[in-house]
């Protein structure tokens, strides 16, 4: 381990005592788990050490947010992850993170995202009403046109937005990683 590595599991570790205090109230993520989870992205990324090395509080910061909300750092469930983001280190909840919270607290029954290409029949019912969205899943579908999300509640009706690629093009020129040229999502999925 490098002496690099060593000092920032020492920074993460300083945060435990406030971590169990902050995660007892749910239950549902450990410190001991975390911690190495925490460990691990900082271990695979070297751009992560170099923010979190040059801001060890926010490294502390991002590793207490995980206690505080309850959703882990595990790369299995994907949830949640520490970004280096504009000289600190922050917790992005990712959309499956989101999802898994509204589910969990009972705001809705379950939510899907879908791609629209431009040989899909999509078709907006309206608010509170469920799209119609067509498509031959096996056969070439054509360019990407838009994107929605639709939600189920816990009372039957459907909540939806959309966006077209435009706009979702206008979200992904925001992001740092974008406009360094950068590996991230919007190279490696950008679905």
């Amino acid at each position: 381990m490098t002496d690099q590595l060593q000092l920032l599991k020492g920074t993460i570790e300083k945060s435990r005592t406030s971590f169990e205090e902050m995660a007892s109230v749910h239950g549902v993520v450990s410190f001991k788990a975390e911690a190495s989870f925490a460990y691990q992205l900082l271990k695979s990324n070297t751009f992560l050490q170099k923010i979190a090395m040059s801001n060890p509080q926010s490294l502390q910061f991002a590793v207490l947010n995980v206690a505080s909300i309850g959703l882990s750092l595990n790369p299995v469930e994907k949830h949640a992850y520490l970004v280096p983001r504009s000289g600190s280190v922050c917790l992005d909840i990712s959309y499956m993170g989101l999802i898994h919270l509204l589910v969990e607290s009972g705001a809705i029954k379950w939510m899907h995202a879908e791609l629209v290409r431009e040989k899909d029949n999509f078709v907006f019912k309206g608010i509170g009403k469920e799209p119609e969205h067509t498509f031959s899943p096996f056969a070439e579908r054509g360019a990407v046109v838009g994107v929605y999300c639709m939600a189920k509640t816990e009372d039957g009706e459907y909540l939806t937005t959309m966006m077209s690629k435009e706009e979702c093009y206008e979200i992904r020129n925001r992001s740092e990683a974008w406009k360094r040229n950068q590996s991230g999502p919007w190279k490696t999925d950008e679905g």
